[in-house]
């Protein structure tokens, strides 16, 4: 019983990642209401409009699904902006729903990314980007180094 009750007072908190057509008609998990957005759109194009637009934090970034050396990859600043993004989400044990383009590439590298940060992965299709997915989890792992992280008690560094 009094492991029941423990368990009762961990408060988990997901990540999804989804795409942009989902994201549009609410296809996907129900956030509730502490719930943050990481949209990756393709440079040049649109975000999604979310059919649900209650969150309370975003973050919206264009960069293509593409490798290291590549016009359009995802840039430096970017990968801290979603480190830091995720981070922050973490503290405040808000659920994020990530798109990009399918859904897959890009926002499964940072679901996957954002495991070591406490973030619980729904069971969604994920294709991670390989490039984006190492550059997430080296910067996670290099501010978490340097303390950036020690009041989120569910990082598994």
């Amino acid at each position: 019983m009094i492991l029941f009750l423990h368990i009762l007072e961990i408060q988990m908190f997901f990540i999804e990642n989804v795409s942009f057509a989902n994201m549009e008609k609410g296809y996907h998990y129900d956030p509730g209401e502490n719930w943050a957005w990481i949209s990756i759109a393709d440079i040049g194009h649109h975000f999604p409009q979310p059919k649900f637009t209650d969150y309370k934090d975003c973050l919206k970034l264009q960069f293509m699904d593409t490798d290291s050396g590549t016009e359009g990859c995802i840039q430096d600043h970017q990968v801290l902006a979603i480190v830091e993004f995720l981070a922050e989400q973490a503290r405040n044990k808000r659920n994020v729903l990530v798109n990009c383009h399918m859904g897959q590439c890009r926002s499964g590298a940072a679901a996957e990314a954002a495991q070591i940060l406490g973030f619980e992965v729904t069971d969604t299709k994920r294709m991670p980007n390989s490039y984006v997915n190492k550059l997430l989890r080296y910067k996670i792992m290099e501010l978490a180094d340097q303390g950036k992280f020690e009041d989120i008690p569910e990082v598994r560094c």
